[in-house]
């Protein structure tokens, strides 16, 4: 399990390493119950310590029927490992080989043809085109509407009727 991403802070002060982890509750039946114990915060100490004692325990879960809390600390003491480091080499200095650079001869510049004139119109032609630019727009073709009024009209037409009838 991969308690890295439940980890919130890591402190290191005197040979103690406090962990506090925090895991949400989950929200649907369907999300699996999730246990984090000591065992899986010691697979998750960093490389760089040795682990030698375990000063405080604790267990989380993200289920409240299982009775644990959703946020623990856990307290170890280690040891810093010592770093491994690497011996300093002297920088090398490589002085660059000045190469004669080859110079290209400039290409000869090929100019294209000229296009060839288009055929000459003729009036026909010209005349057709007008034409078919100045026709008309065709006139809208209006929706048939209904004769008969709305419902709402014929009653208030009948109950209008009604009342000058019983004056």
């Amino acid at each position: 399990m991969d308690v890295t991403q439940y980890i919130t802070n890591i402190k290191y002060y005197r040979g103690t390493l406090e962990i506090s982890c925090f895991i949400p509750r989950r929200q649907w039946a369907r999300d699996t119950k999730i246990t984090i114990r000591t065992k899986h915060i010691q697979s998750a100490i960093p490389e760089e310590y040795e682990l030698l004692e375990i000063l405080k325990q604790d267990t989380i879960s993200n289920s409240s029927s299982l009775g644990y809390a959703e946020h623990g600390l856990w307290a170890f003491k280690v040891k810093k490992k010592p770093s491994k480091k690497k011996p300093v080499q002297k920088e090398k200095i490589i002085e660059p080989e000045l190469k004669p650079v080859p110079v290209k001869e400039p290409e000869p510049v090929v100019q294209p043809e000229p296009e060839p004139e288009p055929p000459p119109v003729l009036e026909s032609e010209t005349i057709e085109e007008e034409a078919e630019e100045k026709a008309p727009d065709p006139i809208p073709v209006r929706k048939k509407t209904s004769t008969k009024r709305s419902i709402r009209g014929r009653m208030s037409k009948i109950a209008k009727n009604s009342k000058t009838k019983e004056k």
